[in-house]
């Protein structure tokens, strides 16, 4: 079976959530802007550069390592309107042999509490659902991140335990089980 893909692009109604290859990724772990350069798009709260490049560099030597997880790990997100980059979304990983990927995402501060997040994180769920490889959406955060947890339970999405963060903190792990590419706030 061929390994299931996302769109390039997963549109919402304000938003395209655009998948960025390799090449980008790496251009912004060595520091550049290639979001301005190469796309044209603004992105005044520096996301995805400076302080985030290694992130960058990260995904593109995971995507290299291992091309599956090309479609799924790295998006920015863009407002369609002012094309201005307003945050950045992905899947840690392809689905697994379970059906399960784990999402993440940052909204610019600018942009919080105006719905951003939770549009973004409703259109990849569901973009993610309608490949027919992905059943179960994971999220893991701080327990005192209330902004994300009320996204993530709007969404349907229910604490099922704890993990360690890896600096010496738990995040609560919230999941949701999909079907169809359906997803919508309550």
């Amino acid at each position: 079976m061929d390994q299931p893909r996302l769109p390039a692009v997963v549109p919402t109604p304000r938003l395209d959530l655009v998948s960025l290859d390799p090449d980008v990724l790496e251009a912004a772990g060595r520091g550049g802007d290639p979001f301005t350069d190469r796309f044209g798009w603004l992105n005044p709260d520096g996301l995805l550069v400076g302080d985030e490049a290694p992130l960058c560099a990260h995904f593109a030597r995971r995507v290299l390592d291992d091309p599956r997880h090309d479609s799924w790990l790295a998006r920015a997100m863009v407002d369609r309107r002012t094309a201005t980059i307003v945050g950045h979304i992905g899947c840690h990983y392809a689905p697994d042999d379970s059906g399960a990927v784990e999402i993440g995402y940052t909204v610019a501060p600018s942009r919080r509490r105006l719905g951003v997040g939770t549009e973004a994180v409703s259109g990849l769920v569901g973009a993610a659902a309608a490949t027919g490889a992905v059943s179960t959406v994971r999220a893991s955060v701080a327990p005192d991140n209330e902004a994300s947890l009320g996204l993530l339970g709007r969404l349907g999405f229910v604490r099922v335990g704890e993990r360690p963060d890896g600096r010496g903190a738990d995040l609560w792990v919230l999941e949701r089980t999909v079907a169809g590419g359906s997803v919508s706030p309550r």
